[in-house]
């Protein structure tokens, strides 16, 4: 099945042609890789391939609804995060929402119990739709067999660069993609 594909795109990122008429495609279960010297725009490629930016000229074609995991180069992450909050960064608004309407629910100065409950259970779905109930067992389980062994409180701060490393990788696969995109990525990948 095919994931994705290009025709004819060409981009140019004001003072070169990064992509002329390039033609590509993905297909399920295939690897891949994208060699080339710095600047060459590979970061670029992958950033159109998320739709963070648009071919100036051409298509590209993804299967309808495709999940893609990314790991970037670098990942942005909060030293004082724990493992366990840095694997749910996407799910972490939800959460906070959840809380404060179960704050608020406790209290006697809820004045619309109903609408509050409604929007409880919307914030409940849209968290289940996430994957939100099972995320941190799931993740737990891929850092396992990632060989991290950590305590999901530890900060990010005090992990090793190998064990952070360990840390996003299993946050990109997290989601099940079909797509997974990483962008430089260390050691052990056949693993």
């Amino acid at each position: 099945m095919e994931l994705l594909k290009a025709n004819r795109l060409n981009l140019n990122n004001g003072s070169k042609d990064i992509l002329t008429d390039a033609d590509f495609r993905i297909l399920e279960g295939q690897k891949c890789g994208l060699i080339g010297p710095n600047g060459a725009g590979k970061t670029t490629l992958i950033r159109l391939i998320l739709g963070e930016i648009e071919p100036d000229s051409g298509t590209l074609h993804k299967k309808k609804d495709l999940n893609i995991g990314y790991l970037p180069q670098q990942p942005d992450y909060d030293r004082e995060q724990s493992i366990e909050s840095f694997l749910l960064t996407e799910l972490s608004p939800i959460l906070s929402k959840l809380n404060k309407l179960e704050e608020l629910m406790a209290t006697p100065d809820c004045i619309n119990m109903e609408k509050t409950l409604q929007e409880y259970q919307t914030q409940c779905d849209l968290f289940e739709s996430g994957g939100g109930y099972s995320a941190l067992d799931r993740g737990e389980v891929l850092l396992k067999k990632l060989g991290l062994d950590n305590s999901l409180k530890q900060t990010m701060g005090t992990l090793s660069g190998g064990e952070r490393s360990l840390t996003f990788f299993a946050k990109a696969l997290l989601s099940n993609p079909e797509l997974l995109i990483l962008d430089e990525p260390g050691n052990h990948l056949d693993y």
